[in-house]
């Protein structure tokens, strides 16, 4: 059962990481709208650049890290998909913490006014995919996985 939470936990990442992953990294390069890397990006803060491309690598490899410990839960569990699972979760809140930072240094404060489901969806994944590796390591010391 803890096999196919992780694979929901990995399935709903994915939509971050089409927002967030090769978008943001090449945004943060500075690609312009026109599709050539001549953005002009000396305006822009060095932090926002730097979180933007820490947020956008580590939502790809929190997906990847996070669908190869499901993938390896449900065919055989074991230390190294409990690993992969918890690995994709600390990522994945290396990646929360990247785009508070993104929206710090750009002076954007929390607001109820203007949040969107979309600003919050990231929390509840973070939090799901930290119980769930929690889980499977409570689960795994219990019985010893191989």
């Amino acid at each position: 059962m803890l096999g196919i939470a992780q694979l929901i936990v990995a399935l709903s990442m994915m939509p971050q990481v089409f927002f967030f992953g090769v978008p943001a990294a090449l945004s943060s390069l500075g690609m312009s709208e026109s599709g050539h890397f001549d953005a002009d990006l000396s305006g822009v803060p060095k932090l926002y650049l730097w979180s933007l491309l820490v947020a956008s690598f580590s939502v790809v490899i929190a997906a990847v890290l996070s669908l190869s410990g499901a993938a390896l839960t449900l065919l055989k569990p074991s230390q190294v998909s409990v690993w992969l699972c918890i690995a994709g979760a600390f990522v994945y809140w290396i990646f929360i913490g990247a785009l508070l930072e993104v929206s710090s240094s750009l002076g954007i404060h929390p607001s109820l006014r203007y949040l969107t489901a979309w600003d919050v969806i990231q929390y509840p994944i973070g939090i799901i995919a930290a119980l769930v590796a929690y889980a499977l390591y409570s689960i795994g010391r219990a019985r010893v996985l191989p």
